[in-house]
């Protein structure tokens, strides 16, 4: 999970694996978040609201940020179609 800015697992250290529904293979195996992470996840997305630059940012500035995060989606697409075909278990055409 990605808590804070780093990957961390569960709290509980409890795992589970996402499989491929369309022949069972295991395509992930993922922190199984529980509570306690759920409220670290607020509780840092709070902080950072409350002392980061986003709610300081012009809607341009805001704007851009969206912008690069779509072009580095777009630059990766092809991998993560790949994931989300897996973890569907369909075809990807």
């Amino acid at each position: 999970m990605l808590l804070d800015g780093e990957w961390v697992d569960a709290e509980s250290r409890a795992t589970y694996s996402v499989k491929n529904p369309a022949n069972g293979e295991i395509v992930a195996n993922v922190p199984k978040g529980g509570p306690e992470d759920a409220k670290k996840a607020v509780d840092a997305a709070r902080e950072a609201f409350k002392k980061g630059r986003w709610p300081r940012m012009s809607p341009g500035e805001r704007a851009n940020v969206l912008l690069k995060a779509a072009t580095l989606i777009e630059q990766d697409i092809d991998r993560l179609a790949i994931l989300e075909t897996l973890q569907q278990g369909k075809p990807s055409s």
